[in-house]
């Protein structure tokens, strides 16, 4: 599975079909076109959506030495990977 941003891709068709109507003479063409465009935009409405939010990876958390982790006042071997709901990162010092 991949999350995108179905906002962007709305707004993406809807450039582009305003470029291929410019084409495109009025016609049969146009009104299928249209119609497929509309019927994928409906489409990703209608996707359920993800609960998402950014983490932070070890390898770019202020609390990781590159082998452990030292946010809980114990030494916890990570991956880089690895991530947790704690993390910071290294540039927001």
């Amino acid at each position: 599975m991949r999350l995108i941003d179905a906002d962007s891709l709305k707004e993406k068709m809807a450039t582009t079909l305003e470029v291929l109507k410019g084409i495109f003479p009025p016609g049969e063409q146009e009104i299928h076109l249209i119609a497929a465009f509309d019927t994928v935009r409906q489409m990703a409405d209608d996707c359920r959506t993800i609960d998402a939010v950014p983490v932070v990876r070890c390898r770019d958390c202020k609390w990781h030495d590159g082998i452990r982790c030292f946010r809980w006042n114990s030494v916890i071997v990570t991956r880089f990977d690895d991530f947790c709901s704690e993390g910071e990162r290294k540039d927001d010092e």
